[in-house]
């Protein structure tokens, strides 16, 4: 532990519990933000020390470096969600970056706010969502966020960024394209008054729906739906480590979509304009399979673009050259090289 300027800041840090699937080495230092006044002193002790700053949230879409990083890993506990404004017909709402993603999607359920039910059970934290523009269900959080709120560690000052500034596209933003500056502290979001806003158009969702024979679904039902099919098909971290959905849905040309739906007629895609967007998963059940192992890691058995650590080693580089060999064996057969979705630091 170290003091400084009345903060204690943990050195050596193991950084391997703070990812979703316990991958990761040793951050230099390490501090829990429980208020904003604490960024400015936790920058300038970045600066002396030569440290880089990385903002963390709850890991659920990170891994890290090997070995010792020279870095002061800030794990972000800013908390509170608050109506900013609101209409007959709809609200804004600001939340704390450090709030649990889940929580807000319960309290904006509960209240009988629309827009972000479809994205629930996803774990993670509210400051780490339009670093990845979550999505799921037909609903991405780009949709809804009218601004997100940083700390600049480089100018040590405030800097708020409009939904344009985010730059946001499938899975990514300006903030994951631009990592370890800006913190984020709260995240603006408008969202709709409506209870019943139809079923989301998502072939599983509607399949659900069917089966259950709802027509028309509230927002609990839908956001208890929507949970229901997740946890169907993945593991919970808590109990089987993960990070969820590992690699991108490959965007590929419409020629290119319809060369692989003539040599392979069952593949998955979707249309995006004049692009296809293939599922990464087919991919990957198509090529290893899912319960492909190395002794250390393994696809999940019921959703093979799952990755999971059943060994529990904190192994990055044993974690790395499992991923290789599937990103290798999907390139080799399809011609396709698969990205990964969670972020590597260090």
């Amino acid at each position: 532990m170290k003091t400084y300027k009345t903060l204690e800041i943990k050195q050596n840090y193991d950084l391997s519990i703070e990812s979703g699937i316990r991958v990761g080495g040793q951050a230099a230092f390490f501090y829990e933000l429980t208020t904003e006044s604490e960024l400015p002193i936790l920058t300038s002790f970045a600066k002396e020390n030569n440290l880089t700053i990385v903002s963390i949230g709850d890991g659920s879409n990170s891994i890290y470096g090997a070995g010792k990083l020279n870095i002061l890993a800030i794990k972000n506990k800013l908390t509170g969600i608050e109506v900013v404004s609101q209409t007959d017909d709809s609200v804004i709402i600001r939340a704390a970056a450090g709030e649990t993603w889940d929580d807000l999607v319960n309290y904006t359920v509960d209240n009988g706010y629309c827009g972000i039910e479809a994205l629930t059970a996803i774990p993670g934290t509210v400051g780490a969502a339009p670093v990845q523009n979550v999505g799921a269900y037909g609903q991405e959080v780009s949709n809804v966020i009218t601004q997100v709120s940083t700390y600049d560690t480089g100018r040590s000052q405030s800097k708020n960024f409009s939904n344009d500034d985010c730059e946001f596209s499938y899975r990514n933003s300006f903030f994951k394209a631009n990592p370890n500056r800006y913190i984020i502290t709260h995240v603006t979001l408008n969202l709709k008054k409506e209870t019943h806003p139809g079923i989301p158009d998502y072939k599983s969702a509607q399949e659900y729906f069917t089966d259950q024979g709802i027509t028309n679904p509230s927002l609990a039902e839908i956001r208890d739906g929507i949970t229901a099919i997740r946890w169907s098909k993945l593991p919970r971290p808590e109990v089987l480590p993960n990070c969820g959905s590992w690699f991108k849905n490959p965007i590929l040309s419409k020629v290119k979509g319809e060369e692989l739906k003539e040599k392979y007629p069952d593949i998955t895609y979707w249309e995006v304009g004049d692009q296809v967007k293939l599922s990464a998963g087919w991919l990957v059940e198509n090529t290893v399979g899912k319960n492909f192992d190395n002794d250390y890691f393994a696809t999940y058995g019921k959703n093979a673009l799952v990755l999971v650590n059943h060994s529990l080693t904190s192994s990055t580089a044993k974690f790395l050259k499992f991923e290789q060999t599937i990103i290798k064996a999907v390139e080799d057969k399809f011609g396709v090289t698969l990205e990964r979705e969670p972020i590597l630091v260090g």
